[in-house]
């Protein structure tokens, strides 16, 4: 304690350098028995006039000005300090927004951060040694900062959120296409090259530009697929109404039958997928078919029967001979259900 006193040693305890015998962690050292067992000792070293030197030449680099002091360690090292306070605090906030808005780059600010608080924490020598060693990293650091601070505004970070969500939702879709411009494929490569790198920050134009890009394309080809949809259940709605036997049914009868399809018609949201657009386009024909099926089952009842006519054209015809055997089979089993006085469902 004398020798801590006197400051001729630093201690060492839990992880914290201790130079004044008066601290609170100088008390809990000597006050508890086994936090005294484990800690260490060591002579402190003064550093020479050279070193005092190279911090001013080194503090002057990082914050545009010589120190007030440089004619002792303990001078220089608390002028280190105080300087890089503020700059721990904004560095600390700033990591801490990056992290938030999943960015890249976080790594960077936080290694500037550790540094900071080594030499705020640690002893006079270990603080001016470290800020020597490492005041191009925190010139750096501090230049990124601000460029941060600058750069990330609402607008921005609402572009990046953007340009993030077009890679992971509206581009799965479209590398899919097999008629895409290969240009689009190169944009979607350069858009995820810059989301990831440190200096994502300075390239917020093309980031943008890209991104712009590939939700126009995606747009452009849900748009489309919404418009086809709509076309062909309009015209679906338009058949249905021409079978014979829709005048019969009641306005409700109309409506129920028809809801179907027109829910299909409907211009779709930008959350319908476009590979869903196009399966309800493909299945179309059979939904239509299975209307007129239940329209005529309202007209007609029991008299309906449905035919397969693929029944009688399983596999292959190769001659003239196959193709009248199969019309005829189809022939006689219509003939024989209106016979009965079925009404007949071609399928």
């Amino acid at each position: 304690a004398g020798l801590l006193r006197a400051g001729k040693v630093d201690a060492t305890s839990q992880n914290k350098v201790i130079e004044s015998a008066v601290s609170v962690e100088a008390r809990a050292l000597f006050g508890n028995n086994n936090t005294f067992k484990s800690a260490t000792f060591r002579p402190k070293v003064a550093i020479d006039f050279a070193k005092l030197a190279e911090a001013n030449e080194c503090f002057k680099e990082v914050f545009g000005h010589e120190l007030p002091d440089i004619s002792s360690q303990g001078a220089v090292a608390a002028e280190i300090r105080k300087a890089c306070l503020d700059p721990e605090e904004a560095l600390s906030e700033m990591h801490t927004r990056i992290v938030s808005h999943q960015l890249p780059g976080a790594s960077v600010l936080l290694a500037a951060v550790d540094l900071l608080k080594s030499i705020r924490t640690g002893s006079e020598e270990a603080a001016i040694l470290g800020f020597n060693a490492g005041f191009k990293q925190l010139k750096e650091a501090r230049k990124r900062c601000a460029d941060l601070a600058d750069t990330l505004t609402e607008p921005a970070l609402l572009a990046l959120r953007n340009a993030r969500e077009v890679l992971a939702t509206e581009w799965l879709i479209l590398k899919e296409e097999p008629d895409l411009d290969e240009s689009l494929r190169a944009a979607a490569a350069t858009l995820a090259d810059l989301l990831a790198k440190e200096t994502f920050y300075k390239e917020l134009a093309p980031i943008s530009l890209h991104a712009a890009a590939l939700k126009k394309e995606y747009v452009r080809r849900h748009s489309e697929a919404s418009a086809q949809r709509t076309a062909a259940y309009l015209t679906a709605c338009e058949k249905v109404a021409t079978v014979p036997g829709w005048s019969d049914l009641t306005q409700e009868q109309q409506t129920k039958l028809l809801s179907p399809l027109k829910t299909w018609a409907a211009p779709a949201s930008a959350g319908t997928g476009i590979a869903l657009l196009r399966s309800d386009l493909d299945a179309c024909p059979g939904r239509t078919q299975k209307v007129i099926e239940e329209m005529l089952r309202l007209v007609d009842g029991a008299k309906l029967v449905r035919i397969e006519v693929g029944k009688y054209f399983s596999g292959s015809i190769e001659t003239t001979e196959q193709l009248d055997a199969s019309i005829k089979s189809l022939r006689e089993e219509c003939e024989r259900q209106l016979a009965e006085g079925k009404r007949i469902l071609i399928q």
